[in-house]
């Protein structure tokens, strides 16, 4: 669960999904909270792909257990460019030598 790399889109339509449906699930007493936990558990594991994809580490996800900062957090995981495994951003090109 907590292993891979996730793109940016991706993130961000999970992450929002996860949101409305939390919104729903504190409507419910006990097992609300139950559910509550498990959806927290799983937008961190989202949340440390997403930081793998970025090549930072994945311990970093668990700003989003700070109030506040998650949100900046959260916008900046949706935004930032992901990058290869070399460290280079997905949005530069690449230039090949063509040599005869």
């Amino acid at each position: 669960m907590f292993s891979g790399r996730i793109e940016r889109l991706s993130y961000f339509i999970q992450t929002l999904v996860l949101f409305i449906i939390s919104m729903f699930v504190m409507l419910l007493p006990l097992i609300g909270f139950v559910l509550l936990v498990l959806i927290t558990v799983y937008t961190i594991a989202l949340s440390a792909k997403r930081l793998r994809d970025l090549n930072y580490n994945a311990w970093i996800s668990l700003i989003m257990l700070i109030p506040a900062i998650n949100i900046v957090f959260w916008i900046y995981l949706c935004v930032a460019p992901g990058k290869d495994a070399d460290g280079i951003d997905d949005t530069t090109q690449h230039i090949t030598d063509n040599k005869g």
